[in-house]
């Protein structure tokens, strides 16, 4: 059993990294010709579940599978699969895309019991596609499984714009900001990110959470109308600032997200555990400083999960007028009805703000149509 263990141990170690990639143009005959072949006769026994699209926050459909491949009939060093996943529009006149996956086994012990389980996801635009999964190993022997997906809004969502056009296919990936167009008119916004888990049960932020901060960013950058953007991201159980720039743009995006990639929440400085009040510190100072800002933005916004922090803090201004404050407050799906105000929502209600409590897309469309429209 501890062989077994080991092997597996070694086998998460060897295939972490490998990741879904697209299949390009030059490869795409060769791979294609893959799903044309007969059946093996001797073929391998694999199961998948596929996975029903669904919308992120960044208004995509995604959509993909979880996978597993017996490994009771192999044995020893150099074992290969590659696994390849082709989504087809329903659309007879849009081309299939491929998505390929390539693992290297380290030695397995005869009849290990073990097993490959394989994830893979992809971005769809509305209507239907047909996947097809495949399996083959060194040797030719295959595995092959089919579903049809429809993506398609729920009936709260009709009138929601879908950040893909209908009928297209493209991979996972943090979307890229372009930036603010040159010459646009609009809001002077700034948005002060809290980059920490949903959950709060949890101390690590997990690509879920990273994903989620980061799209429903984007969503908010990119409906709504703005001039110029400030941004500083922050943590509040870390007690710092993460990252910051006053003119937010298409290369500070880059910058943040490998900031937001290199937070570590595990480890509590020591200086942070000797100043118990810092997190009020942070907040006071980011609110400050939008309301004695010489050049005033439009509307603050914060966004991001719940806080730990739940006592009260009140700040009043004398200036007339003041920014719009707004709170884009996320909360996990499954803790609906806890309604917990944390300090955020304290601070933007005492300077007469807006909170919007987010449980889903559908959720953050209606925050951004509300928050557009003048006044509100």
């Amino acid at each position: 059993m501890r062989s077994v263990r080991r092997a597996l141990l070694a086998f998460a170690l060897s295939v972490a990294g490998y990741g879904q990639t697209l299949v390009d143009e030059v490869r795409f005959p060769r791979f294609d010709s893959l799903f044309k072949d007969p059946p093996a006769k001797n073929g391998i026994g694999c199961d998948a579940t596929p996975l029903r699209p669904h919308l992120n926050f960044g208004f995509r459909f995604i959509s993909g599978y979880v996978g597993h491949l017996p490994l009771k009939l192999y044995s020893g060093e150099g074992q290969r699969f590659i696994v390849l996943t082709r989504v087809t529009p329903d659309d007879s006149d849009k081309k299939p895309t491929i998505f390929s996956q390539f693992f290297r086994m380290p030695k397995l012990p005869p009849k290990s019991g073990t097993q490959l389980e394989i994830d893979g996801a992809f971005f769809v635009g509305e209507g239907g596609y047909r996947v097809e999964w495949l399996i083959v190993d060194r040797e030719g022997h295959r595995c092959a499984k089919n579903w049809h997906i429809e993506a398609k809004l729920a009936s709260n969502d009709r009138g929601l714009v879908v950040a893909m056009p209908a009928g297209t296919v493209a991979p996972v990936a943090y979307e890229p900001w372009k930036g603010v167009p040159a010459g646009q008119a609009g809001t002077h916004l700034t948005v002060l990110l809290h980059v920490a888990p949903l959950s709060m049960r949890r101390l690590k932020l997990h690509p879920y959470d990273q994903a989620m901060l980061l799209s429903s960013l984007l969503s908010l950058l990119e409906r709504t109308p703005v001039a110029k953007v400030k941004l500083v991201a922050f943590n509040l159980d870390q007690q710092k600032e993460i990252f910051r720039q006053d003119d937010f743009d298409r290369e500070g995006w880059g910058r943040l997200i490998d900031a937001i990639a290199g937070l570590d929440l595990v480890t509590v400085p020591v200086s942070v555990l000797q100043k118990q009040g810092g997190h009020r510190d942070i907040v006071r100072s980011l609110v400050q400083e939008q309301l004695e800002a010489e050049e005033q933005p439009d509307a603050v916004i914060f966004l991001g999960p719940t806080s730990r922090q739940m006592e009260k803090l009140k700040l009043e201004t004398s200036a007339t007028p003041h920014p719009r404050f707004y709170y884009l407050q996320y909360k996990a799906y499954w803790a609906r009805g806890s309604e917990f105000a944390d300090i955020i929502t304290h601070v933007v209600r005492s300077l007469s703000g807006k909170v919007f409590v987010i449980y889903t897309p559908h959720d953050l469309s209606v925050a951004l149509q509300r928050m557009n429209r003048t006044g509100e």
